[in-house]
């Protein structure tokens, strides 16, 4: 009987053996713990209190021998996400104006974020899901086909369908409020459950960091200019970096509506950023978790923030079909009411722990 004792000193060990310990910290591992009597046939084990002694160690069973191993395997995403790594990177940039400064380093623990942004026909799946069971007002939402992003919805909204799609799958949901899972609109503070493993709305950093895709000091997900190649904007000669330049300002051409009230483009039309990441510029802005503050920058913690505990307006990211390169930028920050659910230029997309 070999006894093992199932920390992480003895993962981090493992690593090390096949040339991982450079990287460990960073490394999305699967481990299971499995069990063989003739070192031929593995079975997974599950760990019990039963199965160890008071420092952690594994006890052999009641009238049996064998042997056990840790196995290893990268971790699979969720079906639609990615995997954003924990570890640190720099949030905000110093090349234009000053709603994005300064630069300073953050810190995130790992999380997974879509790939794309919410669309309507999985807005509606959830949606119908939720009126059967509990949640009595999500809004029908609007959209230009099934598989463009869902718009018109309010921050409220976006978290109690988050919370629905969690009960849906199974997972705990994160939002409350009073200590009750937020189903309906109600008065009292929405609070976040960090611990849940349901989805929510990335925080504002998680968005950052995730739309960078690895890069650093870049005015958008994949460099420093843009035109209508790189995503549903409105192109204009006001900005050197726009290298769709256009006078007047001109729609996205693929996607232009006639009249400017619904351009968005199919969820995932553009190509992803470094991190396997669509639309993280243009189409629709994104709900993001936090409350504004203008000098949120200069004062959030170094580590997973979370935003003020007050305000009155919750952040978007991205920019939208609407909006001019300026405001696509990866670090540019803009603010809606959380209670608007007429905004055609706005969507969201979700992170889980």
């Amino acid at each position: 009987m070999r006894r093992l004792r199932p920390n992480r000193f003895l993962l981090v060990a493992i690593l090390a053996c096949f040339g991982f310990a450079r990287t460990a910290s960073a490394l999305s591992v699967e481990a299971t713990l499995e069990k063989s009597t003739d070192l031929q046939t593995w079975t997974p084990v599950t760990v019990t209190t039963g199965l160890l002694d008071a420092q952690g160690r594994i006890l052999q069973d009641p009238g049996s021998t064998g042997f056990y191993r840790l196995s290893l395997a990268a971790a699979t995403p969720p079906a639609g996400t990615v995997a954003i790594l924990s570890g640190s990177f720099l949030m905000g940039d110093a090349l234009d104006g000053t709603s994005t400064a300064p630069v300073h380093s953050v810190s995130l623990s790992g999380y997974y974020i879509e790939t794309n942004e919410v669309t309507k026909a999985l807005w509606d799946e959830v949606r119908a899901w939720g009126l059967a069971n509990g949640y009595t007002d999500l809004p029908i939402g609007v959209a230009r086909a099934s598989n463009h992003p869902v718009q018109t919805i309010s921050w409220f909204a976006a978290v109690r369908w988050c919370n629905a799609r969690s009960e849906k799958e199974g997972r705990t949901p994160a939002y409350r409020v009073g200590g009750a899972v937020y189903k309906t609109l109600t008065a009292g503070t929405v609070t976040c459950d960090w611990t849940a493993n349901g989805y929510r709305l990335p925080t504002e950093a998680e968005w950052e960091k995730a739309a960078r895709g690895g890069l650093s000091g870049k005015r958008f997900p994949w460099g420093d200019t843009i035109s209508h190649a790189n995503a549903n904007y409105i192109s204009s000669d006001l900005y050197a970096y726009d290298t769709g330049a256009s006078s007047p300002p001109a729609y996205h051409p693929t996607y232009f509506d006639g009249i400017g009230e619904l351009c968005t483009s199919p969820a995932g039309s553009f190509p992803a950023n470094g991190a396997g990441l669509k639309d993280m510029a243009g189409n629709v802005a994104e709900w993001c978790w936090d409350w504004y503050a203008p000098d949120y920058y200069a004062t959030s913690p170094a580590t997973n923030p979370t935003g003020p505990a007050t305000g009155t307006a919750r952040v978007v990211r991205g920019g939208s079909w609407e909006s001019y390169g300026e405001k696509v930028r990866v670090a540019d920050r803009g603010i809606h009411d959380p209670a608007l659910g007429n905004l055609n230029t706005v969507g969201f997309r979700c992170v889980l722990p």
